[in-house]
């Protein structure tokens, strides 16, 4: 079942971002992990992910790409479907790391949840791009990295 987050008369959408009870500290640690959903980010959260964070949904705001830039360096999660490819487009950082979800899955909790595997395979892919983000890249450098689909899915 998926879930919308609609934006109402005391909720804009575009503006939100979940998890920022940790955003602070992720300043102060010069990076975060952004994914598009907020279970996405929960995902995340489980493999020990401190600093991740949701976008709710693909829109641009100024509010939000201010927070990429205070983190300085983003790890970017993209949903495999028309409004992850337009967030490709617009999210900005000054460095960052953009992980490409294989077909057939929407976004990283859905090419988690397959079997333990890809759920291994998830864990080890967020632990390395925090890593690769904190310690191997230069500022300013920027990456996009395609997952292929040789791990038995």
């Amino acid at each position: 079942e998926r879930y919308m987050y609609a934006t109402t008369k005391y909720f804009n959408r575009g503006d939100a971002m979940y998890g920022l009870e940790n955003f602070v500290e992720a300043t102060d640690a010069g990076y975060g992990v952004i994914a598009e959903g907020i279970m996405d980010a929960l995902r995340l959260r489980s493999f020990g992910i401190k600093y991740a964070f949701s976008s709710c949904g693909a829109d641009k705001s100024w509010d939000r790409m201010v927070n990429f830039h205070l983190l300085k360096r983003c790890v970017f999660f993209h949903d495999n479907d028309r409004a992850g490819r337009l967030t490709e487009k617009h999210w900005k950082s000054d460095t960052e790391l953009r992980i490409i979800i294989p077909n057939p899955f929407k976004d990283i909790d859905e090419f988690a949840r397959q079997n333990d595997m890809t759920l291994d395979y998830c864990k080890e892919l967020a632990t390395w791009a925090v890593k690769h983000i904190t310690g191997t890249m230069v500022a300013g450098q920027r990456e996009r990295v395609f997952l292929e689909r040789e791990i038995g899915v």
